[in-house]
Order: structure tokens, then sequence, then C-alpha cells
């Protein structure tokens, strides 16, 4: 289903340097937040699982209302949702270790 709304400006108007702060961002602190954007009033979490290969598996979010949604990068929700990441690429025997050459 499409929509004739247009896109707001504010998700279209993103530059090159905004989005590469953001992906260094992502790398420091393993995970993406979004504060209000795109949607307003909704916050959320993203952390990447990874397989045995180091290769990514997939990503597990967390989404919740603006006004009960605690997005410091050390909330509850945060922290939890590492944990969760880590153990879920442990059983799919991810190491985070390099690998001794061969």
């Amino acid at each position: 289903m499409s929509s004739d709304k247009p896109m707001d400006d504010s998700v279209r108007k993103i530059s090159r340097e905004q989005i590469e702060q953001v992906l260094a961002e992502m790398r420091q602190r393993e995970m993406a937040r979004a504060v209000g954007r795109p949607i307003p009033g909704v916050n959320a979490f993203s952390v990447p699982v990874f397989d045995q290969s180091g290769s990514l598996a997939l990503v597990i979010t967390a989404i919740g209302p603006e006004g009960t949604f605690d997005v410091d990068w050390e909330s509850a929700i945060a922290v939890k949702l590492r944990h969760c990441a880590t153990e879920v690429s442990e059983r799919l025997e991810f190491s985070s270790r390099p690998h001794a050459a061969a």
C-alpha cells in the first residue's frame, strides 16, 4: 500500500557527514539508537547478532514510546539488549576474539 503523502524533509535531508557520524557512533557503541526519528514520539535501539563466520545474522530491536523508553546508552533497555545479542551470537558460535593464523 503506497501513500501519496510526501516524505518529511527531516527524513530526506541527511548529509553524508551526518551518515558518517551515525555509523561511527554505531561502531563505537556496537548498537544503533533512534530518538524520535524517523517516527516522532518513538524511540528504539538495535543491536547486531553475528554468526560463526562473523557475518551479520540478524538484528534485535527494542522499540517504545518516547515517554517511557529510556534512550540513555547505558539504560536498562540498552544493557539488556546488548546482553541478549551477545548471548545469541555466542549460541551461533561467534567469537569476537581474533582467530589465530594457521
